[in-house]
């Protein structure tokens, strides 16, 4: 499917260093995930693409780099095994194997490593395919090719990956580190804070780009629902949104004059400063476009609790218009909260919609 000059060393150098990604080495892993989810789709294997780089193929210039295949399937075990390995043995692939870790409660999942001879570190690397054992999707599916501005495809091939506001309410479930989403720790102890902030700022880029928000909110509480079975019903919606909107808002707190570090404060700023080898062409600091991501799944949580998204539609994505800058100008959110009106115009705008929009 990607033409072969893509895994060769010079055409992965060029086209980093003309996306300006920072690591080489992660840039070449990219790669080579798609054509594995290529593989996947021609396999004839019955899945839906979700995860972090499914965001790739809604995005026309994504922002960050993704690098492992998340799929969900309710193929049989023996006829999967079966395709994986006749995957494995397919240009560029070397062998796979599966990576077991034991049953960690529900969903239950497999994951496997296909391996492959890296050209930038010059031995053998791989990359992830993790599976969840499931026969349904809750979300609202389409048909995409699969395309990036990493390569260019000898042929097309299409994959079924949710909508972008599936995705969306998907991840918004996501990010909820103490109740029901990616932790900032496992039970074993691994520091998750990277996969935390991943969450944040794919929802940052994906709000940008939805239109319809009752079908965001239809798909919030669909992930929310199935993740809480999984959890065996021991979170309220209450509890996840207090829980994502809270370390949301400690996002556009950290570093304000005034603001007391909490207990996460480690743990978010360890994410962010993680998340800078995996981005293409801009930046993500702390003091501005974390914040604004932030602010933006911030909104979002408290439209969703106030089922209104009225203000939303009424005042837009932030373009500095006049309309803006007036509410921006003529409310006050807190002294500390209210220091972002100078210096994060864009991250005070959406904290005061989700505000407004809750009242």
């Amino acid at each position: 499917m990607i033409k072969r000059k893509y895994f060769q060393e010079e055409t992965i150098r060029a086209k980093r260093n003309e996306l300006k990604v920072a690591d080489p080495g992660l840039f070449e892993k990219a790669i080579h995930a798609f054509e594995l989810l290529g593989c996947l789709a021609e396999s004839g294997l019955d899945f839906i693409f979700k995860g972090g780089t499914s965001l790739m193929l809604h995005i026309p210039e994504p922002q960050r780099l993704s690098i492992d295949i998340d799929i969900l399937s309710g193929e049989k075990p023996d006829n999967l095994d079966s395709k994986l390995k006749s995957i494995s043995m397919m240009y560029p692939f070397l062998r796979c194997y599966e990576d077991e870790r034991g049953h960690r409660g529900l969903p239950n999942r497999r994951h496997f490593k296909f391996f492959y001879n890296s050209q930038i570190s010059k031995r053998e690397d791989s990359v992830l395919l993790d599976i969840v054992e499931e026969n349904k999707c809750l979300l609202p599916i389409q048909e995409k090719v699969i395309k990036s501005t990493f390569f260019e495809t000898d042929r097309n091939v299409k994959v079924k990956v949710p909508i972008p506001e599936g995705l969306l309410g998907d991840k918004l479930s996501a990010f909820a580190p103490n109740t029901l989403g990616v932790p900032f720790l496992t039970k074993s102890g691994h520091l998750h804070s990277l996969q935390v902030i991943k969450q944040m700022f794919d929802i940052g880029q994906l709000f940008d780009i939805v239109a319809n928000y009752k079908e965001v909110f239809a798909a919030y509480l669909a992930s929310y629902k199935q993740e809480n079975e999984y959890k065996k019903g021991i979170y309220t919606l209450e509890q996840a949104l207090d829980d994502s909107v809270e370390t949301a808002l400690e996002v556009c707190r950290m570093g304000l004059r005034g603001h007391k570090a909490s207990d996460i404060s480690g743990y978010l700023d360890d994410g962010i400063r993680k998340l800078q080898n995996h981005l293409i062409s801009n930046p993500f600091r702390p003091n501005i476009e974390a914040k604004i991501s932030a602010s933006k799944a911030f909104a979002l949580f408290k439209m969703i609790r106030g089922n209104s998204f009225d203000l939303m539609t009424e005042y837009g994505l932030y373009i500095q218009s006049e309309k803006q800058i007036e509410l921006i100008r003529s409310n006050s959110i807190d002294s500390t909260i209210d220091r972002l009106k100078k210096t994060n115009p864009e991250a005070y705008y959406y904290l005061l919609l989700g505000i407004l929009s809750s009242q």
